[in-house]
């Protein structure tokens, strides 16, 4: 940001990309003008009871991802889709030993944050609700028959809870 001139920005992450923006807002706060934190746990006990124990696996279930991941890293990657199984190791090994950030660690976030999950997200709406207190102006959107795919399954729905936040936080 620094090196394209930008004073600040709006952080939007999903996922794994949530971890990386919350990162970014604990560590640098004078970056991160709003962030929006979709579908993403801090820590292990933020992930439902059912998934932990998937969780333990040595390697990722097969059919456990959406088979259009690999047919867009086949599309897109350089290294061509015999990576796959690389790229899926190395995810397994992160989704399995992070993120662990404590709660009480959220009170330093200075941003207004917008943490957002569908109701059959592998993370619950408790934790949801948990992260949203722990951050001083946090605020959860629980998106109804929505999973871990929110941001796939409703696009228009994900773009419109974003677009809002950050111009009601623009405004403020």
């Amino acid at each position: 940001m620094v090196a394209v001139g930008l004073a600040s920005a709006h952080f939007v992450g999903f996922s794994d990309g949530a971890t990386i923006s919350l990162l970014v807002a604990l560590s640098r706060p004078d970056l991160v003008r709003s962030l929006v934190h979709i579908g993403q746990q801090v820590n292990p006990d933020g992930v439902r009871a059912d998934f932990r124990d998937v969780l333990k696996l040595d390697a990722m279930p097969q059919g456990m991802l959406p088979p259009m991941l690999l047919e867009l890293y086949a599309a897109l990657s350089p290294d061509g889709p015999d990576h796959w199984d690389v790229v899926i190791a190395k995810a397994w090994k992160m989704a399995t030993s992070s993120p662990n950030i404590e709660l009480t660690t959220l009170a330093s976030v200075v941003a207004p944050t917008l943490v957002m999950v569908g109701d059959d997200d592998f993370t619950p709406e408790s934790h949801a609700r948990e992260i949203a207190a722990a951050v001083p102006h946090g605020e959860v959107v629980v998106v109804p028959n929505a999973t871990h795919a929110l941001p796939m399954e409703q696009p228009d729905t994900v773009a419109e809870l974003v677009a809002s936040f950050i111009a009601r936080t623009s405004e403020a």
